[in-house]
């Protein structure tokens, strides 16, 4: 059996400290914030569990959540006008599932393959697209250049 995936732990901390969308990252940031020392592991899916993120504190104290669908849904559900895209996997990166809200805002997740992204799709209600037929949505990179804005104007 493989170990924790520690570097999409550390990408994932990264994350909660910068804010959440779902209940459970907002649980995830809370208790990274109330622990001191925080290391997180990505647990991968298995024949009998889902995708969990296990954080681990100095002292030795844990906690572990499942993520990925639960967030993708929650994440769904608290956005306006969610379409999925699927983006194929490359050379370093596997399959993920791109959704972008109406407003532009978006959230990327890794996927067993398309035929995945597209079942979850179905099972979120969205419309799902294929990247490399479509493209990417014009209001997710008007999106990025709102939040460079207002990152740059914040810092000077």
């Amino acid at each position: 059996m493989l170990p924790p995936a520690r570097s999409a732990g550390v990408n994932l901390l990264g994350r909660l400290r910068g804010g959440g969308h779902s209940a459970e990252e907002a649980y995830l940031r809370e208790w990274t914030r109330s622990h001191a020392g925080v290391e997180a592991f990505v647990e991968p899916r298995t024949a009998v569990t889902e995708t969990t993120v296990l954080l681990v504190a100095a002292d030795g104290e844990w906690t572990r959540r499942r993520v990925a669908g639960t967030f993708l849904r929650e994440w769904t559900r608290s956005h306006a006008g969610v379409e999925a895209f699927v983006e194929p996997r490359t050379a370093v990166t596997e399959t993920t599932v791109l959704l972008v809200a109406a407003d532009g805002e978006w959230t990327r997740r890794r996927v067993a393959g398309p035929n995945a992204a597209r079942r979850l799709a179905h099972r979120l209600a969205i419309p799902v697209y294929d990247v490399q037929l479509v493209g990417y949505p014009q209001r997710m990179r008007d999106h990025d250049a709102r939040l460079r804005i207002l990152r740059r104007r914040a810092e000077g």
